[in-house]
C-alpha cells in the first residue's frame, strides 16, 4: 500500500460514517454482482430507508432513479469516507476500512484461474474488506489465500448475479438456445485458440449448419477482449451481443443465461455458475497448455473441474451442437454432484437477500 493510502486508510479510520447509506462501486462498468445487488434493493425499495450511491465509470444506460445518486469514481472516494456500508465486485478503493464501516468484496465469480496472492510473485495486499463472499466450502481456502482474508472475513454465500438465473421463465420460440462466452486471453494465448483465427467464411459455415440444427448462439466476448473476431455482417443464428448492447436493451446479461439450453465458454466462472441450472456444456480447451503456463490454474488437475463435453476443434464443436439439437447429454449427474460442490452456498435466488440482511442492512 502507497504512502497516500496509507494517509487515506488513517484518514478513514476518523471519518464519522453516515448509517443509513449504502455503496455500490464497479469500476469496469456498472453490471455483475453490483448490478444485481443493485436491482434487488430497488426491487425491495430499500432506498426509501438508505440512500443509496452508485459510483462507477459507466452506467451503461442503467435505469435511472430518483433520489439515488449516480457518481464517478473520483466523487465515490468521499462517498467511500462517509458511508457506512460500501459493496464492490470490480475494483476497490485500496483502502482499509475503519472499526465502524461494512465493506463487502462481493468478487465477480467462482476462480478457474489464479487470482489475487495465489498468482506467482504477487505479494499484493488485497485484503480491503471486512468481508468476502465466498460460494463453498472448497474455496475457502482458495478465497483466504488469494486475498490473504481471515476466516471471520469470509460471507459464506453465492454470488447476488446468481438470482437472475431463477428469474425467468424459460420458453425458447427458436428451437434451442446456445450462450457462448470466451474468457479474456491476452495476446500470447490468444493467437493459440482456433476460434480466433476462424475466418468469415468459417463463420458463416457455422451459421448456415446452425440454421439446419434449429439452433441460435448468443457471442458474448469478454468485457476486456480487443481482439476482433472476423465475423460477416450479418448472420441469422449467430448474434454478438456485448454489455452495453444489452444494457441498451435493459436485459440483464444473468437473466439471459436463464433462457439458455446450453453454454460455451472455456476458463471461464460462468460455468460454474451455470451448474446451478444443469444444463449442457461445452468447454473450448485447445490451447489448454499455453493458458495453464500464461496464467495458471487454482487445481493441479484443472480439467476435473470442467464438468462437460471439451473441445478441442471445430469438429468437435459442431459434434457439440449436433448433441444440443438432439438433446445428448452424458454429464448430468457428474454436473449434480459438481454443483454440490462449488456452489454449495447458494440460496437459489435468495443471495442478494441474505448477504444484506448478514451484514446488517434492514428491509
Amino acid at each position: 500500500m502507497t504512502l497516500i493510502f496509507k494517509l487515506l486508510t488513517w484518514l478513514n479510520a476518523r471519518v464519522p460514517k453516515k448509517k443509513d447509506r449504502i455503496v455500490l462501486y464497479a469500476n469496469l462498468g456498472f453490471r455483475d454482482n453490483v448490478k444485481a445487488l443493485y436491482d434487488f434493493i430497488i426491487k425491495k425499495e430499500i432506498n426509501k430507508n438508505y440512500q443509496i450511491i452508485c459510483v462507477s465509470n459507466d452506467f451503461m444506460e442503467l435505469r435511472r432513479i430518483p433520489g439515488v445518486k449516480y457518481v464517478g469514481l473520483y466523487t465515490g472516494l468521499y462517498y467511500f469516507f462517509t458511508s457506512k456500508f460500501f459493496f464492490y465486485c470490480f475494483g476497490k478503493y485500496p483502502i482499509k476500512p475503519n472499526r465502524n464501516q461494512v465493506v463487502v468484496n462481493l468478487w465477480h465469480g467462482i476462480p478457474l484461474k489464479k487470482i489475487g496472492n495465489i498468482e506467482k510473485g504477487n505479494n499484493k495486499d488485497y485484503n480491503f474488506f471486512n468481508y468476502l463472499l465466498v460460494s463453498s466450502k472448497k474455496y475457502e481456502p482458495i478465497m483466504s489465500a488469494a486475498f490473504k482474508a481471515k476466516n471471520n472475513q469470509l460471507l459464506r454465500y453465492g454470488s447476488p448475479r446468481n438470482d437472475q438465473l431463477f428469474k425467468v421463465n424459460k420458453q425458447n420460440k427458436y428451437g434451442k438456445k446456445v450462450i457462448w462466452m470466451p474468457t479474456y486471453r491476452d495476446e500470447n494465448v490468444r493467437r493459440k485458440s482456433f476460434i480466433y483465427s476462424f475466418t468469415k467464411g468459417e463463420w458463416k459455415s457455422l451459421n448456415n449448419l446452425l440454421h439446419k440444427l434449429n439452433i441460435m448462439v448468443y457471442f458474448k466476448p469478454h468485457p476486456l477482449e480487443k481482439q476482433k473476431f472476423a465475423f460477416p455482417d450479418s448472420m441469422s443464428n449467430i448474434h454478438v451481443i456485448t454489455d452495453n448492447i444489452l444494457s441498451g436493451k435493459k436485459i440483464d446479461l444473468y437473466k439471459l443465461i436463464g433462457t439458455m439450453d446450453a453454454m460455451l465458454t472455456d476458463y471461464s466462472s460462468v460455468a460454474l455458475d451455470f451448474l446451478l441450472l444443469n444444463r449442457p456444456i461445452g468447454y473450448i480447451i485447445d490451447d489448454f497448455n499455453s493458458y495453464k503456463k500464461d496464467r495458471g490454474f487454482i487445481s493441479e488437475d484443472p480439467k476435473k473441474m470442467f464438468i462437460g463435453t471439451k473441445i478441442v476443434s471445430k469438429n468437435s464443436l459442431i459434434n457439440f451442437f449436433q448433441d444440443v439439437a438432439n438433446d445428448k447429454d452424458n454429464w448430468i449427474k457428474e454436473r449434480v454432484e459438481a454443483n454440490k460442490v462449488f456452489n454449495q452456498y447458494d440460496s437459489k435466488g435468495h443471495n442478494s437477500e441474505k448477504i444484506l440482511e448478514r451484514v446488517g442492512i434492514k428491509f
